[in-house]
């Protein structure tokens, strides 16, 4: 807390060296927050003011004791134009990324021991399998899978809510 509020040191004007790519980014997170890094695990780092995210190493985790806070020390060397005149920045650290299809945990169901969505196409509802790649409080992030027509893809139509629902089945 110290070192954001300080002042930065006053400069000759005559420009500056860099001796290396490497450089360290120190960030204030709740220890919450903290307890998803591992020293010397890889994340990417978001700055609002750079067009990529940046990767970077877990280089050090110091945990406050008296303050619900942590202080998380990373080390990159990746390196842009964008990057070289920032100093205090805000920034969001992406600990795993996943693609897929988001799909409602209300619309889930089990069949057979497999889990699937019905998704209505003709005014007919057909039971497809998913596969979750992550759990959210109130979805999934499922694969997408194009071969087979027992898969969900992209712009399939879920059904959400509906009574006496089965695979084949015209709905109106």
């Amino acid at each position: 807390n110290e070192l954001s509020d300080e002042k930065p040191a006053k400069t000759s004007g005559k420009g500056k060296v860099v001796s290396s790519y490497v450089w360290y980014f120190a960030a204030k997170v709740s220890d919450t927050d903290a307890k998803h890094l591992t020293q010397g695990n890889t994340v990417k780092i978001r700055f609002s003011q750079t067009s990529q995210d940046m990767q970077a190493t877990v280089s050090s985790i110091r945990d406050d004791a008296d303050t619900d806070d942590t202080l998380v020390i990373f080390r990159s060397q990746d390196m842009n134009e964008d990057l070289i005149s920032m100093r205090k920045q805000v920034a969001t650290v992406v600990v795993a990324s996943y693609s897929g299809l988001k799909v409602p945990k209300s619309a889930v169901r089990m069949e057979d021991d497999k889990m699937g969505v019905y998704v209505l196409s003709n005014s007919v509802a057909s039971y497809k399998n998913i596969e979750p790649l992550f759990e959210g409080d109130s979805y999934y992030i499922v694969e997408q899978n194009v071969t087979g027509n027992d898969s969900l893809v992209i712009n399939d139509d879920i059904i959400v809510e509906a009574k006496d629902v089965n695979d084949k089945k015209v709905m109106k």
